[in-house]
């Protein structure tokens, strides 16, 4: 994903970083329970979120893609 990201961001972001590769793997894994067993979570923010980052939403939508394609899921 990190690297699908970059590839469609432009941007080369360390996966080592501040942990990312961790806390990516620790999202990763409770979406992917959440999804499993049909546990819906809105974040109190998300439009705001969505708004505020615009063009890294999009992009980390493009990075998910192989993700949801795996749970059979689109947009979790």
């Amino acid at each position: 994903m990190i690297q699908r990201f970059n590839e469609a961001s432009g941007y080369s972001i360390d996966p080592q970083q501040n942990s990312l590769l961790n806390n990516l793997t620790v999202h990763l894994l409770s979406t992917y329970y959440r999804v499993k067993f049909d546990i819906h979570y809105v974040h109190p923010n998300l439009d705001q979120i969505k708004q505020t980052y615009q063009e890294t939403f999009s992009l980390t939508r493009l990075a998910i893609r192989p993700f949801e394609k795996f749970l059979s899921k689109k947009h979790f």
